[in-house]
């Protein structure tokens, strides 16, 4: 987390790096997993539009690699799961 605690560096569930995210609000720096929704720019950013910082307990069991499954399916199958922010 940048000093600031608007800009973060992520590794998204499928692996790969996202540079960094630019948060509209500073982020607990103690999180594990988090909850990212905003709008990719091309340069490996994601500009926030929310952040959900999960706690210690709820990351316990969380399968990360599910987790991309569902994702995945959700792209795949995108005009059944029709979401908004």
């Amino acid at each position: 987390i940048h000093p600031s605690g608007e800009h973060i560096e992520i590794e998204a569930s499928d692996k790969q790096n996202i540079v960094v995210v630019r948060l509209k609000t500073p982020m607990d720096s103690n999180a594990k997993i988090v909850e990212i929704t905003g709008t990719v720019d091309g340069r490996n950013q994601i500009v926030c539009d929310s952040c959900v910082a999960f706690t210690d307990e709820q990351c316990a069991n969380f399968d990360m690699d599910v987790y991309n499954q569902a994702v995945m399916l959700f792209n795949h199958f995108k005009d059944h799961y029709i979401m908004t922010v």
